[in-house]
C-alpha cells in the first residue's frame, strides 16, 4: 500500500464505501494519503423520504474515514462520463471499485465496475475531451473470491470502519442485511479483512492510454 498519493474509491450506494473499503480507507488516512469517494447512486431504491438522510449518513461516514465530502452522481447521469471528469480532476494514482461480478452480483455494482473501467480508459486518452489526460497506476477490485491478489487485515482499523458503517443508521433501522454485522463474531470475521484483485496499468506513450494486465 505504499507509493500512493491520491486514492479514488468508486461505489454504487451509500454504505458500500464503509462495508467494502472502510478499513483500507482508514489505513490510507493514517498514512496521510489523500482519499476520495464517488458514489454513483443516492440509494434511490429506498423510500424517497430517506434520501436526504442517506446523504447525511454518507457525509458522516466519510468524515469518520477522513475521505472528504460526499460526491454523488445525479440521477440519470452518464456514469462513465462523470467518472472520467472526476479522474482527470482529482488525478488519483489508485482507483478502487468492485470486481466484474459486483462482489455478489448486484446490478448497480456491476454497472459501477463497467463504468469505472470505461472511465479509466477514457481519462487517459488524448483524443477525448474535456480536461487533460490522466493515467492511473493501479486498479483494485473489491472481491470475495478465494484467491485475491491483495488481502488486507483491517482489524487494527475495524473500530473506525464499524463507526463508519454505523453512521448509515437508516439502513439498520429498515432491517437491511447490514444488521447481520451487529453480531461481533460475524463482524470480526467478515469485515476484518478486505480483499482485492489488483490490476497494474500499462501506459502507451503514443496515446497516453492504458490497458489492464
Amino acid at each position: 500500500m505504499d507509493g500512493f498519493d491520491r486514492v479514488l474509491c468508486v461505489h454504487a450506494h451509500p454504505d458500500d464505501e464503509s462495508l467494502w473499503t472502510g478499513g483500507t480507507l482508514a489505513r490510507f488516512a493514517e498514512q496521510n494519503v489523500n482519499t476520495r469517494v464517488l458514489t454513483c447512486t443516492d440509494g434511490h431504491l429506498a423510500d424517497a423520504e430517506r434520501l436526504p438522510h442517506r446523504i447525511d449518513e454518507l457525509r458522516e461516514a466519510l468524515r469518520i474515514l477522513a475521505a472528504g465530502e460526499p460526491r454523488v452522481l445525479a440521477p440519470g447521469a452518464d456514469w462513465a462520463n462523470e467518472l472520467t471528469r472526476e479522474i482527470r480532476s482529482y488525478r488519483p494514482n489508485l482507483v478502487i471499485t468492485y470486481d466484474a461480478f459486483g462482489i455478489y452480483g448486484h446490478p448497480d455494482h456491476i454497472g459501477t465496475h463497467r463504468a469505472t473501467l470505461a472511465a479509466i480508459e477514457a481519462s487517459a486518452h488524448t483524443q477525448i475531451e474535456p480536461g487533460s489526460p490522466w493515467a492511473i497506476d493501479e486498479l483494485w477490485l473489491a472481491t470475495l473470491t478465494e484467491r485475491p491478489d491483495i488481502t488486507i487485515d483491517v482489524h487494527p482499523w475495524l473500530d473506525t470502519k464499524w463507526k463508519a458503517v454505523r453512521a448509515h443508521t437508516s439502513e439498520f433501522e429498515r432491517g437491511a442485511r447490514i444488521n447481520a454485522f451487529l453480531d461481533v463474531a460475524v463482524r470480526n470475521e467478515v469485515l476484518g479483512t478486505e480483499r482485492f484483485q489488483q490490476r497494474h496499468m500499462h501506459h502507451s506513450p503514443e496515446l497516453c492510454c492504458c490497458s489492464f494486465y
